[in-house]
């Protein structure tokens, strides 16, 4: 039918892409050994460019950079026959070949690939660092306002103050930023005010210049995890959250502040696995999980996937009801290992040809051309 040619299509689709990224890192380990040619030879001088660098940038349109540290990881390569070989067929990116001739010798590289492959660049970037004894870092270039900076000076100023200790800025912006955006523990990560008459049941909110209706889909998704103030009574009110905050302190703490399906961690939510409206307990941790809201909105009230199981122990189901683990992590997909996407359900079963024959005929006659579509997609059996 119509979703199961859709996702067909992506699926095909996704192995074009793939080919496609295979290629591109084919071609860059050839640029890296042509480029090493070129600066081995000296043969820029030749065309008028008195460094390889200059070169790139002229002729290739490449940062200088980028063509000294190609050329220079060709030239490592040449005591690392197995990285050569697998950064030559695609299956290493130069970044992640960078890394590994760093740290592997000719009797551990092949034990250094199969951890390249599983992991992405920043994970092996940090396991290489670690290996060499190294502290793991991430350099960041801030372009700011003489303003901007000013006020960024004064922060960690007031930082260092706090905290009665020096800190490198590096540490200072690190804490700063995660004061900014821990998440939530004893209340949802951001707030909307909805008003819901208990009368009418009907819902809207504040905007600029009056009110608007809030539906009825947006006003169950908020209650997922709101936080209620029930003025019925007159005087403050009373408060109650939807998800008590010890659950949430344990759901958080388990799925280790990340969306369990991308792994991102700013503007969480808590998820109900199983609906509140089918029952879906807000009391039990294994009952929860979390998302982000774009994979909260645009994934699973999306309907585009499923997550089953219980808290800790998540899988992602598809349209097509493949599936895999949800752990929060963006895996690389193994080469020539199947896509990286769980194994596809298996095919229906042929239907004989005499059935098939008779059915469409009757399908025909009543006129339900969707189950024709069904009847086309099947395979045929002869006989």
């Amino acid at each position: 039918m119509h979703g199961n040619r859709k996702m067909q299509a992506a699926r095909e689709l996704d192995a074009r892409l793939r080919d496609l990224a295979m290629r591109a890192r084919q071609a860059e380990a050839e640029l890296a050994f042509a480029l090493l040619g070129m600066r081995e030879e000296g043969l820029h001088r030749l065309l008028g460019f008195s460094r390889l660098g200059d070169y790139a940038e002229a002729r290739l349109d490449m940062p200088a950079g980028k063509a000294r540290e190609l050329a220079e990881l060709a030239r490592r390569l040449g005591s690392l026959p197995a990285v050569e070989r697998a950064f030559r067929q695609g299956e290493l990116s130069w970044t992640k070949a960078r890394q590994v001739a760093r740290v592997a010798s000719a009797e551990d590289e092949a034990s250094w690939i199969d951890r390249a492959k599983a992991m992405t660049s920043r994970e092996l970037e940090a396991e290489v660092a670690r290996a060499k004894g190294e502290t793991p870092t991430v350099r960041l270039v801030l372009t700011l306002t003489e303003e901007e900076a000013a006020d960024l000076e004064d922060a960690i100023g007031h930082l260092r103050e706090e905290m009665g200790e020096s800190m490198g800025p590096g540490a200072a912006i690190a804490m700063l930023v995660r004061r900014a955006t821990a998440p939530p523990v004893d209340r949802p990560g951001h707030q909307v005010v909805i008003h819901e008459c208990s009368t009418c049941e009907r819902a809207s909110r504040d905007v600029a210049g009056g009110t608007i209706p809030v539906a009825a889909e947006t006003l169950a998704e908020a209650k997922e995890d709101a936080e209620v103030l029930d003025l019925r009574a007159g005087g403050t009110g009373r408060r109650s959250t939807e998800i008590p905050p010890s659950v949430r302190r344990a759901v958080i703490a388990r799925d280790h502040g990340r969306c369990v399906i991308c792994g991102a961690r700013r503007w969480l939510h808590i998820h109900h696995l199983v609906p509140r409206s089918a029952g879906g307990a807000s009391h039990d941790p294994s009952a929860l999980c979390l998302l982000c809201s774009v994979c909260h909105k645009g994934l699973t009230h999306g309907r585009f996937v499923r997550l089953v199981g219980r808290g800790g122990a998540i899988e992602i189901e598809l349209r097509d009801g493949t599936r895999r683990p949800a752990d929060g992590r963006r895996r690389p997909v193994p080469l020539g290992g199947g896509d990286g996407l769980g194994e596809a359900p298996a095919r229906p079963p042929p239907i004989p040809a005499f059935l098939r024959a008779h059915l469409r005929a009757t399908l025909e006659e009543v006129g339900d051309t969707s189950l024709l579509d069904a009847l086309a997609e099947r395979p045929a059996l002869a006989g």
